[in-house]
């Protein structure tokens, strides 16, 4: 899971839990989901989001992080096995 997914579902989560707590506890609870919103739109525009940088410093990957990774794997399997496999076969003809 990616930072990316990982802020879309907290915000989401983080919504669907205020709108709980505005119903069942206190009205005053809906300030929770404008400062979700506000938060969202201003780092739509910024790149600057609290939440990111929290997940972030715990570990998670960012995407770019996990395309990295996958296309080095890749790359590494097809240098090493595929081209291998190759030369091997047209060895014999």
């Amino acid at each position: 899971m990616s930072v990316e997914t990982l802020l879309i579902r907290f915000a989401g989560f983080m919504v669907l839990v205020s709108v709980a707590l505005t119903h069942w506890l206190h009205p005053n609870f809906v300030w929770l989901t404008v400062f979700v919103g506000v938060n969202l739109f201003q780092s739509s525009f910024t790149g600057f989001c609290p939440a990111t940088i929290f997940f972030k410093a715990i570990g998670i990957k960012t995407e770019a992080q996990w395309a990295l990774k996958s296309s080095l794997i890749i790359s590494r399997y097809f240098s090493l096995s595929y081209f291998t496999e190759i030369r091997w076969q047209w060895s014999f003809i």
